[in-house]
């Protein structure tokens, strides 16, 4: 009984760990993204602004 507790408790505690480990991955990617993103949308509209300038 005691043992099997413990290997509840262990699994409980794993399964809570990788939840937090996966929110955390999660926002960190949310973050990187919306970092990523700002610059991209410069790259993206650039090109449009300097075609006709460019020969």
């Amino acid at each position: 009984m005691t043992t099997g507790s413990s290997q509840e408790l262990r699994t409980r505690i794993l399964e809570s760990s990788c939840l937090s480990y996966f929110f955390s991955l999660t926002s960190q990617i949310e973050s990187i993204r919306k970092s990523i993103i700002s610059p991209w949308h410069i790259f993206r509209v650039w090109p449009l602004w300097s075609l006709p300038v460019s020969p």
